[in-house]
């Protein structure tokens, strides 16, 4: 609730659901018709890259979403993640930690790593390249939760972290009543159930979603509940680009689609990023 909180500690708001971005997705059934299985370690996972790269078919072993930039920027942050731990996420979005410090140079650096041996495909609208992904020109995808729905058979669905990430981005829609609404005693009944047990059990149970409370563990789909498992024992961050925004964000959405197919700059990414971050 620290998005919902006032400084003096009032809340003014609720969690009513949560979806988390929880690293790359992939079909099981093409991972099982090409024997393939998820990575334990980061040499396991360019093993894997390399291997879906060979099979025929195949376009780029990874789709890169697009569209005004964001889901190039969450896989970013994900890199960021892993490499730097939750506290480098943390850090840079309060402007503690430079863009050109060692720390987020070493994550992106293995980043553009992959991007360099075109493992990660060009930048493509991100609904559209998740239809080529789910028939076969790609092999992994990384996007938030939301995917889970946008599929047609989501318990073909399964997904890994990159290995060793100790935190995961969290997206929170939140509720709030305003003073001055005609039905005021109404709405705060209605997201008192939104956020409650019993509210958020059925939400989870649509699929797509995290409880913001405590659930039983059978209201999640298979899918999700696998989700919600990898969300256990990681520390959740908030969103890098959504919680700086303004100029910077769109600046961070436009440069990191020139990394993507001039990964040779990135020095000069890193100086554009840490120019224009809030003062």
């Amino acid at each position: 609730l620290d998005n919902v909180t006032t400084a003096d500690g009032k809340v003014y708001g609720i969690a009513y659901t949560a979806k988390v971005k929880p690293g790359f997705w992939y079909r099981k059934s093409f991972f099982e018709a090409h024997g393939l299985t998820a990575p334990r370690t980061w040499d396991e996972f360019v093993t894997l890259l390399e291997e879906i790269q060979a099979t025929p078919g195949i376009k780029n072993a990874i789709a890169s979403g697009n569209g005004v930039g964001w889901p190039l920027s969450d896989v970013t942050e994900h890199f960021l993640i892993a490499f730097g731990g939750p506290e480098l996420q943390k850090d840079l979005i309060e402007g503690n930690t430079s863009w050109n410090s060692y720390a987020v140079r070493n994550a992106i650096g293995k980043l553009v790593y992959l991007i360099e041996k075109g493992y990660f495909s060009e930048p493509t609208e991100w609904t559209t390249i998740l239809e080529q992904w789910w028939n076969g020109e790609y092999g992994l995808y990384f996007m938030g939760q939301w995917i889970t729905g946008m599929v047609a058979d989501p318990d073909d669905l399964a997904v890994f972290s990159l290995p060793g990430s100790r935190g995961m981005v969290f997206s929170i829609d939140y509720a709030f009543v305003p003073e001055f609404a005609t039905n005021k005693t109404e709405a705060l009944e209605l997201v008192k159930f939104l956020s409650g047990e019993k509210g958020q059990s059925i939400q989870v149970s649509q699929g797509g979603h995290i409880a913001t409370v405590e659930v039983d563990m059978s209201n999640y789909p298979p899918v999700d509940k696998e989700i919600a498992k990898l969300t256990e024992g990681v520390e959740t961050v908030n969103d890098l680009d959504d919680s700086i925004g303004g100029l910077w964000q769109t600046a961070f959405w436009d440069q990191l689609k020139l990394l993507w197919v001039r990964p040779e700059r990135l020095d000069e990414v890193l100086m554009d990023l840490e120019q224009k971050m809030p003062k």
